[in-house]
């Protein structure tokens, strides 16, 4: 079975027949300022939704400030994902063609995502994504010690479409 959908996803990811029209993943925030600074970090906030608002998040955590560099699996996944707060890290320079089934960033530790967690909506995109900004988040009950990488991950197959570990 697992076999037949990760073909099933292969299929429609690499061909982009996938119903790739989720405009709504966990994209950067609205710029609210008067300018468009790209290396602001202060502004670790997400779209809004009632439980995905991390404004006033602490930064506390020793993990603050690490970063992983996403290895290119599949998909043309790339980027760099830096851990902003206790809440959310940044996902810089993000590439991937936007295709595949349920694709999320997914946070494990020791390269498991198998039995990691969503960390974003469903990044599936029509023309995918070329050196945007999206931001992941920690579940509310997880913290930056119950992982150690991120990995975008296409739930429905469990594959990795390119993941890496956060450094100092």
């Amino acid at each position: 079975m697992r076999r037949s959908l990760w073909l099933l996803c292969g299929a429609l990811a690499c061909s982009g027949g996938a119903d790739a029209d989720a405009d709504d993943a966990t994209q950067a925030p609205t710029d609210t300022g008067d300018d468009d600074d790209a290396g602001d970090d202060d502004d670790a906030t997400l779209d809004g939704d009632d439980d995905d608002d991390v404004s006033g998040c602490t930064a506390t955590h020793e993990r603050v400030g690490q970063v992983a560099v996403l290895s290119t699996l599949q998909h043309g996944v790339s980027g760099t994902v830096e851990i902003i707060d206790d809440c959310s890290a940044r996902v810089d320079d993000f590439v991937y063609d936007g295709t595949g089934l349920d694709v999320r960033f997914y946070g494990g530790l020791g390269g498991d995502y198998e039995n990691g967690f969503a960390m974003s909506d469903d990044l599936l995109k029509a023309g995918g994504y070329d050196g945007d900004t999206l931001w992941a988040e920690l579940p509310a009950s997880m913290t930056w010690s119950d992982l150690d990488g991120i990995s975008v991950w296409c739930v429905d197959v469990g594959i990795d479409f390119g993941s890496g570990r956060f450094e100092p």
